[in-house]
């Protein structure tokens, strides 16, 4: 009878610290989410629209709220981010969890397989490339050439991008362009369509997808290159995320088109300089910083 006495206060002890850790972990690390280029009230997500995904997860997202709080903004990689917020569109409750714990959490309930990893969302973007079609999703669009043609790509997405989508980005100042180029893909970065915002053009409404991605931009921002514009907006964005000056949240929900026309080079901050060659850039100013190369509709079964 002790035993189970023992065993049971060990248990009830164990999962108060873990429970502790983790929410304290999560308080510490706590990021935030740049919603950008369109207004989170009216974004769209029909009632059937969202597949197998979590409507009112989905909802969440678009409004701005971190439905991943366990993956961290720092040190993190787009990959694995779009890893964790497919699986919990999907209904996987484990990345809600502080990171050290969330392993050990689906570990521990016998998972070895979740939801997305069945659709092929495993690994780094450019072995999703190949993983998501070998689940028996499809490929809906590639470009050889995705600096030249831009425009044609955004004009594509916007015309066929549904909710669950993925877009693959070429990203010239990746270090890993190599690795990717090796492998096949050709891009190291990635988001996810999660929604619709309204744009009018020339007096038509467009739907354009809103994509939710993770992407480090603070070295693109130079203070003292900046105009009066670009300064007084990036003092809004530190005043209104809490963060300071020089840092700009990573964890990003927006329309492709805002892509594309705000998130462009601006110079680097200083220190912020390449050190190692990387012959790809050729940023000019104003240049957005990473180009649609991409389309996969992964097949998602739950």
């Amino acid at each position: 009878m002790s035993r189970i006495k023992s065993a049971i206060k060990y248990v009830a002890v164990t999962g108060t610290l873990f429970f502790g850790m983790d929410k304290g972990g999560l308080a510490l690390e706590g990021k935030k989410v740049l919603v950008a280029g369109y207004d989170p009230q009216i974004a769209s997500i029909s009632v059937g629209e969202s597949g197998p995904f979590d409507q009112e997860k989905l909802e969440q997202l678009v409004r701005g709220e971190d439905i991943v709080p366990g993956f961290p903004e720092q040190g993190a990689m787009c990959s694995k981010t779009m890893r964790a917020l497919t699986n919990t569109l999907l209904g996987e409750p484990y990345f809600e969890h502080h990171r050290l714990f969330s392993k050990l959490f689906y570990k521990g309930a016998g998972r070895e397989e979740l939801a997305a990893d069945k659709a092929g969302i495993y690994g780094d973007a450019w072995h999703m490339y190949y993983n998501i079609q070998e689940a028996g999703g499809s490929l809906l669009y590639q470009t050889n050439n995705p600096r030249e043609d831009v425009n044609k790509s955004v004009e594509k997405i916007i015309a066929e991008a549904r909710i669950g989508d993925i877009i693959g980005f070429y990203y010239p100042d990746s270090q890993y362009n190599e690795v990717a180029k090796q492998a096949g893909a050709g891009f190291t970065h990635m988001g996810l369509v999660v929604g619709h915002a309204q744009e009018v053009n020339n007096e038509n409404i467009q739907h354009i997808p809103i994509v939710a991605h993770l992407f480090h931009a603070d070295q693109y921002y130079p203070t003292e290159e900046l105009s009066l514009v670009e300064q007084k907006r990036k003092e809004l964005l530190a005043k209104a995320y809490d963060v300071p000056l020089n840092t700009i949240p990573a964890f990003r929900v927006e329309p492709i088109t805002a892509i594309q026309k705000d998130l462009v080079f601006q110079g680097y901050i200083d220190g912020q300089e390449p050190t190692y060659e990387r012959k790809e850039i050729g940023y000019q100013t104003g240049d957005p910083l990473i180009y649609p190369k991409v389309v996969l509709r992964p097949n998602y079964r739950k």
